[in-house]
């Protein structure tokens, strides 16, 4: 369920739905819900099933996964097509549930930021900073491209997503780790794609997030 919950509030960011600030968690699913009318969060899935694919041939996040997993205390199926399920529920109490599910999450949200990063090992024992060979062995380990050119621009972009998440603005480890994983996801997609295209049809394409 509360990965159900986090998913809801990533399908909000995509739709331009404002997440709810004042406590009024009614309202907000009320607006995701709304988005049903015209198609667009079952657009939404499809293009994140597309990208799963996509991103499988070139990156196995199940360790990710794995520290999610422990880290939200979901012991349940983790089936994110039943957002829709729920969202489209006429149960009042069904709605209920799913909105207490949100407040606490929210509530625990710097605590499970904190617990996945530790079990990843990205940041450093005592848990102030971003640990830089943690995140690099994070990420080699994740690799499975074989090409050895695409795995230097691989690395490149995690340097470069090392030194942002050590700007001098950012204070907390969750803001770091934020910021961190905020740069690494679409440069990594944007190179995984490039990468298909050149092994698939012969042709090399901008590997930069601005081509996407």
């Amino acid at each position: 369920m509360k990965f159900t919950v986090v998913l809801s509030l990533c399908l909000a960011q995509v739709l331009c739905v404002p997440t709810p600030q004042d406590g009024s968690f009614v309202s907000f699913f009320n607006k995701l819900s709304d988005k049903f009318a015209d198609g667009v969060v079952e657009d939404v899935m499809k293009l994140r099933r597309i990208t799963k694919k996509v991103k499988s041939r070139c990156y196995d996040d199940e360790k990710q996964k794995e520290a999610i997993i422990k880290c939200a205390g979901d012991q349940q199926e983790l089936d994110p097509e039943n957002i829709i399920k729920i969202l489209q529920a006429d149960s009042e109490e069904k709605k209920a549930a799913i909105i207490k599910r949100v407040k606490e999450t929210r509530e625990k949200r710097g605590e499970i930021m904190r617990c996945v990063a530790k079990t990843l090992g990205i940041v450093t024992e005592d848990r102030s900073d971003i640990n830089n060979e943690g995140v690099k062995n994070m990420i080699n380990q994740s690799v499975i491209i074989k090409d050895e050119e695409v795995k230097g621009k691989i690395s490149e972009k995690v340097a470069e997503c090392i030194n942002l998440s050590q700007s001098c603005g950012l204070q907390t480890v969750e803001e770091k780790v934020k910021v961190l994983f905020n740069c690494l996801k679409p440069r990594m997609m944007a190179i995984c794609v490039a990468s298909q295209i050149k092994e698939k049809l012969g042709i090399d394409v901008e590997d930069d997030i601005g081509a996407l």
